[in-house]
């Protein structure tokens, strides 16, 4: 007995057009962290919106040492969204951040990333 082959891609005859796509095992769509960024970068803290960014690239460069990855990706979004607030829970930010730095201390660049970004926070606070 033969077992089909498996498909973890997309197979296209035509036009395929999104926001955002994600393909294969493990592809995750991330777009709330780039609104985000685009946000802040319009209300003039582009530091902010690119710290923000090299934390994500960062996440997803070493996802495979990242314990809980997508808990961890989801707080990275909520704090994305809440820093594109017009006036940001500062709790509610710092929470997260310190949440990220904690979880993501042993990761090398990515703790290097999130030291980063409250430091780009800390002046938007």
């Amino acid at each position: 007995m033969t077992t089909p082959d498996v498909n973890e891609g997309i197979i296209n005859q035509g036009t395929i057009s999104g926001q955002s796509i994600a393909v294969g095992r493990g592809a995750r769509a991330v777009t709330t962290i780039e609104a985000a960024a685009r946000t802040l970068e319009d209300g003039g803290h582009a530091d902010v919106a690119q710290r923000l960014n090299e934390l994500k690239t960062e996440m997803l460069a070493q996802r495979a040492t990242i314990a809980d990855f997508d808990e961890t990706l989801e707080a990275l979004e909520l704090l994305a969204a809440g820093l594109a607030e017009p006036e940001p829970n500062r709790l509610t930010i710092r929470s997260l951040l310190d949440g990220l730095s904690s979880s993501l201390r042993s990761v090398g660049g990515v703790a290097e990333a999130v030291a980063a970004l409250k430091v780009a926070v800390g002046v938007l606070l």
